[in-house]
């Protein structure tokens, strides 16, 4: 688009997130986003960033409507668009595709002579299908949204994160991402990727296998920024955020030097850490860390190319961080093609040994170029609302087994883990409420959300003004 080239000519850009009624972390499962039962909300990194991006050039008048976040229904975005924009950029979400498909459309039909381009990794994974299917939609985004933003705006060229400005939060009301306990929170990036490359990792198979990192001294000025809009809690977003501890190290050290005071979260192998790194990492704030494990099945993992764990050192670590007060979640993946209901008790029992104190279990989804080729991701294998697939790559078990064994090992587990502590009367009531009737409301919202959006005619409705009962969002 030659307005968008000529730097003396003005562009009028609008960046949408939309909403339908479910809460959707937009910065989760490698930019696929996954629904929630809880009702906080995170900041979705990627879309801030291009926000960010295009807000420096001062010849972009920016509009940016975070639905999500606001809490917009597609009606009231429908109202709050302007009369005339060159290009329009939608995020698009695993969970909310097909509704993002049918806004996008509409979209277009509002506004026929702007450039109407989605963004987001699922749109990057069935962009052939909507390039054939959808030919209305004039570009897919096959990288992330802020290195297209950059390359929309300043014209093609190679952009690491380091080359990203500070995330400008104060484009949006950033006093509503927030986390369980009301205190205001906000995410930064030290370094993108992975150099492990599991096979059937979305983060490895949309930010690439290689690392980049963000200069240390850009990562403090971003930490100082964040802390001065009153933000106290940082959720650092790494994939693999002590790949290199004497780094990790070093960034401890700056944080404590400069006497930033605030809590932090990351994600990491814990085997990188050692009782010596945690301290310093307490010091500087850490306050939670998560870490995968998996499955029990050396096999599996030696299928996926994913590195085996060492439970002894991983018991010793996790009982470490619990006596720094450090809270720690371990992810497990259920479901794999040659799972059965015996070989997923093993990883059950693996994790009540490690004991870490939350575990989180998860279907596996091969929605990977590397275990599932594009040719075959269509809008069709995401299932409105969820974190599966309608596919099931499990030969031995249906996805009601699977969805019951979720559920069911989530409740023993922290049952479990309830009878370890001293408090066990407080715990269990913590699990009631977030294990039980969070999600209860969740299932009723999406399944009353499902029948008003059945085929997208309810939406389609909404778009065109004709069905104006409000729904009130979750």
């Amino acid at each position: 688009m030659e307005a968008v080239k000529d730097k003396m000519s003005n562009i009028r850009l609008l960046l949408l997130r939309p909403f339908y009624g479910i809460n959707v972390h937009g910065d989760m499962h490698g930019d696929l986003g996954i629904s929630d039962h809880l009702p906080h909300i995170y900041p979705d990194l990627s879309f801030i960033y291009a926000a960010t991006i295009a807000d420096s050039a001062p010849w972009v008048d920016l509009h940016v409507i975070d639905a999500n976040l606001n809490r917009f229904m597609p009606e009231t975005v429908w109202e709050k668009l302007n009369d005339f924009y060159d290009v329009i950029v939608i995020k698009a979400l695993a969970p909310t595709v097909r509704y993002d498909l049918d806004f996008a459309r509409e979209i277009k039909k509002r506004y026929p002579f702007s450039k109407v381009v989605l963004a987001g990794h699922v749109a990057s994974l069935i962009a052939d299908w909507i390039k054939k299917k959808i030919p209305i939609i004039d570009e897919v985004a096959r990288v992330p949204m802020e290195f297209y933003m950059y390359n929309l705006i300043y014209g093609e060229g190679d952009i690491h994160i380091d080359d990203l400005p500070i995330p400008n939060f104060s484009l949006f009301p950033y006093e509503g991402f927030r986390d369980m306990d009301g205190n205001l929170r906000g995410s930064l990036y030290t370094s993108r990727g992975c150099a492990v490359g599991c096979d059937y990792c979305p983060y490895s198979s949309f930010y690439g296998r290689r690392m980049e990192f963000r200069s240390l001294p850009n990562v403090l000025k971003d930490i100082e920024y964040l802390l001065s809009l009153g933000i106290k809690e940082i959720l650092f977003r790494d994939q693999y955020f002590s790949i290199r501890p004497k780094r990790t190290e070093e960034l401890c050290r700056m944080i404590i030097a400069h006497k930033l005071k605030f809590n932090w979260q990351c994600e990491t192998r814990l085997e990188s850490l050692t009782p010596d790194l945690i301290d310093l990492m307490v010091e500087a704030g850490m306050d939670m860390v998560c870490f995968g494990v998996e499955t029990a099945s050396a096999n599996t993992l030696n299928e996926y190319n994913r590195p085996p764990v060492d439970e002894a050192k991983l018991i010793k670590l996790i009982r470490y961080l619990h006596s720094k007060k450090v809270m720690t979640i371990a992810f497990y993946m259920i479901g794999f093609p040659h799972d059965t209901w015996h070989t997923i008790r093993p990883t059950y029992e693996l994790a009540t040994r490690i004991g870490s104190q939350s575990a989180k279990f998860s279907i596996y989804s091969p929605c990977t170029p590397a275990v599932f080729p594009n040719k075959q991701i269509t809008p069709a294998v995401f299932t409105p609302f969820d974190n599966t697939m309608v596919t099931n790559p499990c030969k031995n078990l249906s996805r009601k087994q699977l969805e019951f064994l979720v559920d069911h090992l989530t409740n023993l587990y922290h049952t479990e883990i309830a009878r370890r502590e001293s408090e066990k009367n407080n715990y269990l009531k913590g699990i009631y409420e977030y294990h039980f009737v969070h999600q209860l409301k969740f299932h009723n919202r999406v399944q009353n959300l499902k029948k008003r959006l059945k085929d997208n005619t309810i939406f389609n409705l909404i778009m065109h003004g004709k069905a104006r009962r409000k729904i009130n969002a979750y």
